[in-house]
């Protein structure tokens, strides 16, 4: 288990004196004199300011001025708590909050950086940024900051976690909408951090049958992410049970690998195709949005004469699916509880 290190690097609040800024005459809360004597600052460190005239989105927070990165204090300063971060707190990576309030060359930087981590002096960290808006907006913003690093970033993927809401919340809604490509994960599958709920949702929460959203992400492209109030404080978790958020991790890890394509997709009925790789079996994932019963249909998967199992399961109705089998064309019929999902895995005998 990896540790991501989340960097709120443009909010500040806090201070220790409010000052002047002659540049308007505004009086704000910029002085700060840390104990630590690391990074102390003041209004020169802030927006508004000499370093950079055009702002970004939010030239503050609650009443709060941003940091001014182009100012090289704060610009030394940043890179001094990245390492920090990497080199002696040992974090694997990085969660940017609220990227839109400042420029894509920070985070830029701050991936290519040459970190010395404990016993691993060629490491990368994984890069994430809270960018949150629409699908072009999120490939625009992964473009810009592509051009400035040759790591791997990513984005948490928004417009899917909305249809994933729908997908829960709202009454008879059309599947096919999984599959209009309107997503990171559909349009750039290894930059796409998938959730279904996070702690920013708050007033926007899924509020029903939640786990059909954790079921799409922990199998379908992209790097899933679970919320810590769904798996514990809500209990989603279920361990020893495949009705949890537990057996769709193991799914995810044990089968949930190589080329996903979507083998039929209709209003109601949504089934998809992991074809696997050396480590990963690959699966069919079946999603059942009819409320009152059961729900399949014959599909042609790359595997033929194979029998499938049921690993994860759940719905309006938890009994245990039954095995599946294609023929030696690589037909097979895989079904789903009413308001449910079921993933099954291959077996080779």
């Amino acid at each position: 288990m990896g540790a991501i290190a989340d960097m709120v690097i443009n909010h500040n609040s806090g201070a220790d004196e409010e000052e002047e800024n002659p540049l308007d005459g505004q009086k704000r809360w910029t002085k700060f004199n840390p104990k630590s004597g690391k990074f102390a600052r003041n209004w020169d460190c802030f927006h508004p300011s000499r370093y950079e005239k055009v702002m970004m989105e939010g030239e503050q927070f609650a009443g709060f001025p941003h940091l001014c990165h182009r100012n090289p204090k704060v610009y030394a300063a940043m890179y001094e708590y990245a390492r920090m971060i990497i080199e002696e707190l040992d974090f694997d990576g990085f969660r940017f909050d609220f990227v839109k309030g400042f420029g894509a060359w920070m985070i830029g930087l701050l991936a290519k950086y040459q970190y010395q981590k404990k016993d691993n002096p060629d490491f990368s960290p994984f890069v994430v940024g809270e960018y949150w808006s629409g699908p072009e907006d999120i490939g625009g913003w992964l473009d810009a900051v592509s051009k400035l690093t040759d790591s791997q970033i990513a984005a948490f993927d928004f417009p899917l976690r909305y249809k994933l809401k729908d997908v829960c919340d709202t009454p008879n809604y059309d599947l096919r909408n999984l599959t209009d490509g309107g997503s990171v994960s559909a349009a750039r599958p290894f930059n796409a951090v998938t959730f279904t709920e996070n702690h920013d949702m708050g007033g926007n929460e899924v509020v029903n049958d939640k786990m059909l959203g954790y079921s799409f992400i922990l199998t379908q492209d992209g790097y899933p992410c679970v919320f810590w109030k769904d798996y514990y404080n809500f209990e989603l978790a279920r361990p020893n049970t495949p009705n949890g958020i537990d057996a769709l991790v193991q799914a995810h890890h044990k089968h949930a690998g190589g080329e996903s394509c979507i083998l039929h997709a209709d209003p109601d009925l949504y089934i998809s195709q992991r074809g696997g790789t050396e480590d990963q079996s690959g699966l069919i994932y079946v999603l059942n949005n009819l409320g009152n019963q059961w729900s399949g249909t014959t599909v042609k998967t790359k595997w033929t004469n194979t029998r499938f199992v049921p690993v994860a399961w759940d719905g309006h109705d938890q009994a245990h699916p039954d095995e599946r089998g294609t023929d030696e064309e690589g037909n097979g019929e895989f079904p789903a509880p009413p308001r449910g999902y079921c993933v099954y895995a291959p077996v080779f005998e």
